[in-house]
């Protein structure tokens, strides 16, 4: 009889060991899911005929990007892909109305999104409409070609 208790003795503790092991397999379970959720997205190049628009700023400039938006709605624009701000700085964002709708309630306008160019380069800039709920409406690509600056000062 003393070997079978020894032998489940040796099975607990082999199950107590499992047992400690779980939480931390469930922490950095977390932390794998949440990395993967919130990767940046990285944009390359993006075909000509994808694209709303191509800007041609100096460096040192501020420039701005109008996407016609509608607050009331619920949806909102942002800025998908951040490594872009390594060349270009956001600055701010402004919504203006549109002088048509401005007599009636919910009626949109237009967010102005503001940025300086830092370095010389190409970057792309990806703009998601989206709902309160995530659900999306439209993407904006953007290309933002980036100069020296010419101008003497």
């Amino acid at each position: 009889m003393l070997p079978i208790e020894k032998n489940n003795c040796i099975t607990e503790n082999k199950k107590m060991k499992i047992i400690n092991y779980i939480p931390v397999i469930l922490v950095l379970g977390t932390f794998i899911f949440a990395s993967c959720k919130n990767k940046q997205v990285v944009i390359k190049n993006v075909p000509d005929d994808k694209l709303t628009a191509s800007l041609r700023v100096e460096k040192g400039d501020t420039f701005a990007i109008t996407l016609p938006s509608n607050p009331s709605t619920g949806y909102d624009w942002t800025l998908k892909n951040k490594d872009a701000l390594k060349k270009i700085e956001y600055k701010s964002k402004k919504y203006v109305t549109n002088s048509s709708s401005q007599r009636f309630m919910g009626g949109g306008g237009n967010d102005r999104w503001f940025f300086q160019a830092l370095r010389r380069g190409k970057v792309y800039l990806l703009f998601e409409y989206k709902s309160p709920s995530g659900d999306l409406d439209e993407q904006r690509y953007y290309k933002v070609e980036v100069s020296k600056n010419t101008s003497k000062k």
